[in-house]
């Protein structure tokens, strides 16, 4: 019973089918999976359990599966999210991987850490999304001139690293000691891959 508690995933999928589908697979796997269809009772069944993991449709009645994680996480930081879209764009996806209270909105060009909007410039955000959509990979500035700036003719290596002074100012605790974008000495920069 206890090696049950320890392994149990609560699935939040509105279709049926599919719900049946990830639960079984689930379940030969080991896990005891729980399948709920909407928000409302997501967070209930939530409250009301021990989970290893969550698995969160991305499009829900109600509830969107992104606002579900951002409530989720206001009260646990550490359980693990997988999301699930049929969304094809790689932008989007990048959405779903709501880092820590961090939620980088692609299509709106929003990004809130804790609910809270941060305002950044066009290539602030450009280079957010960039990096974030890579977790954990290194870019040397030279590679995120080429992503960002694009013909970056009469712009230098320097810039990237100005650009990222001030991004870590609006969205890191403590920019001295940054959380989401680390410096690589002697390579560039990458986005924690530590949610």
């Amino acid at each position: 019973m206890e090696q049950n508690r320890r392994r149990r995933v609560l699935i939040v999928e509105d279709d049926l089918e599919l719900g049946r589908l990830i639960a079984r697979h689930l379940k030969e796997e080991g896990f005891d999976a729980v399948t709920v269809r909407d928000g409302q009772s997501a967070l209930a069944t939530f409250a009301g359990g021990s989970w290893t993991a969550l698995v969160l449709d991305w499009m829900l009645p109600g509830m969107s599966g992104l606002e579900l994680l951002q409530q989720v996480r206001s009260t646990d930081r550490s359980i693990p999210i997988l999301m699930l879209t049929a969304r094809g764009e790689e932008a989007d996806k990048v959405l779903g991987l709501e880092m820590g209270e961090m939620v980088i909105d692609p299509g709106k060009r929003k990004v809130t850490i804790r609910g809270r909007p941060v305002q950044l410039t066009v290539k602030e955000f450009d280079l957010l999304l960039t990096m974030a959509s890579h977790p954990g990979r290194t870019f040397s500035r030279s590679q995120l001139l080429d992503m960002v700036w694009g013909d970056h003719g009469d712009v230098y290596e320097h810039t990237v690293n100005s650009h990222i002074n001030r991004l870590r100012g609006k969205i890191e605790d403590n920019p001295n000691r940054p959380r989401w974008i680390q410096t690589v000495w002697g390579v560039g920069y990458r986005f924690t891959d530590e949610y």
